[in-house]
């Protein structure tokens, strides 16, 4: 009876995290019409980062797209922005995108509804003091549940995910390896999530270092090859 119990308290427990995480995650990941994971656009890329701002990073990656002349959007976690307003008002003004990718990075297929409501409508509130009408909002790891997609109608945002990802975040990845994962995934119309953030949101000490020093081949190369760099809409 006992092992009867708890077989059928695991299948409910099963289902009802099937339910609030893993249909709702893979739908918005892979069939939700309304995700934007392509630019649209022929002939273009989107170059996207996540989980900063960082003092020790963002600034560096800033000054070389601006020597570039290309735009990004920076999904950026609302508990590291709070922290270097100065670099969200430099983002702006260089008239790059300023998305919202949570208060403090959290998994949302671990969470909660209290929780995902509050993280949105705090980074409805975070964003619009800036000024920003239109919020693109980003998951972290492009994780959501079943309250994600109702909150984020709810607030006017637009989800943005991705379809090229590099592991750049990773403590073993280097800057070949981050130019070759990207270069080999790249295609038209792709959504390329690299990440200025460190270790202040998971990932490896330094590794936007390791990000930088592959985007002064990758960007180069993607304009010889034709693409224009957009930003969404």
């Amino acid at each position: 009876m006992k092992a009867g119990r708890m077989a059928a308290f695991g299948a409910g427990a099963a289902g009802v995290f099937a339910l609030h995480s893993l249909i709702p995650a893979v739908y918005n990941k892979r069939w939700n019409p309304y995700v934007m994971k392509k630019t649209g656009i022929l002939g273009t890329v989107m170059l996207t980062f996540d989980d900063g701002p960082d003092s020790r990073y963002t600034g560096l990656i800033l000054d070389y797209l601006k020597e570039q002349d290309v735009k990004a959007v920076f999904f950026t976690v609302a508990r590291e922005a709070v922290k270097n307003r100065d670099i969200i008002e430099r983002m702006i003004g260089e008239g790059h995108v300023v998305g919202f990718h949570s208060v403090d990075h959290q998994n949302a297929m671990l969470r909660s509804w209290f929780y995902t409501r509050r993280d949105l409508k705090e980074g409805h509130r975070f964003m619009t003091e800036y000024g920003i009408g239109q919020i693109f909002y980003r998951p972290p790891w492009g994780l959501t549940n079943l309250f994600s997609w109702y909150y984020v109608k709810k607030y006017g945002m637009k989800m943005v995910l991705w379809d090229v990802m590099a592991e750049d975040w990773e403590k073993r990845a280097t800057a070949d390896s981050i130019y070759r994962k990207c270069m080999e995934r790249v295609k038209d119309q792709s959504v390329i999530c690299l990440h200025d953030g460190g270790e202040n949101s998971g990932g490896a000490a330094g590794a936007p270092l390791k990000t930088l020093e592959a985007l002064k081949r990758i960007i180069p190369e993607l304009k010889e090859e034709g693409y224009r760099f957009v930003l969404p809409v």
